[in-house]
């Protein structure tokens, strides 16, 4: 496209830092953040306090079984194998796409 220069990234990892050098916040005691999302609830099951109202008791109940399945996978990988994971990753997304779940709904 004219005008627009083509950008060449590095493939592998990449670093990046950042630091925090004013805030919005109330006074209140000193703190010291150890990480960018010290506070921040990053949770799947985290995710319900987006959800006008209520959230619904199945939306609740798929995305903490969505977590518990990754969690399941992550440890069998770390003690087991690779091959572990599979059936909990399977478990997590059927918890995430039953026909029961209501994002599924929402999306019609």
């Amino acid at each position: 496209m004219p005008g627009h220069a083509a950008i060449a990234l590095a493939a592998g990892p990449a670093l990046a830092s950042y630091q925090l050098l004013d805030n919005m916040l109330a006074a209140g005691p000193p703190r010291t953040d150890g990480a960018l999302f010290d506070g921040i609830d990053t949770t799947l099951p985290g995710l319900v306090r987006f959800v006008a109202g209520k959230p619904p008791k199945e939306l609740v109940e798929g995305l903490t079984a969505v977590a518990a399945a990754v969690t399941t996978a992550q440890k069998s990988f770390d003690t087991l194998s690779d091959d572990a994971v599979l059936q909990p990753l399977l478990a997590g997304l059927h918890a995430g796409t039953r026909p029961a779940n209501p994002v599924a709904h929402d999306l019609d």
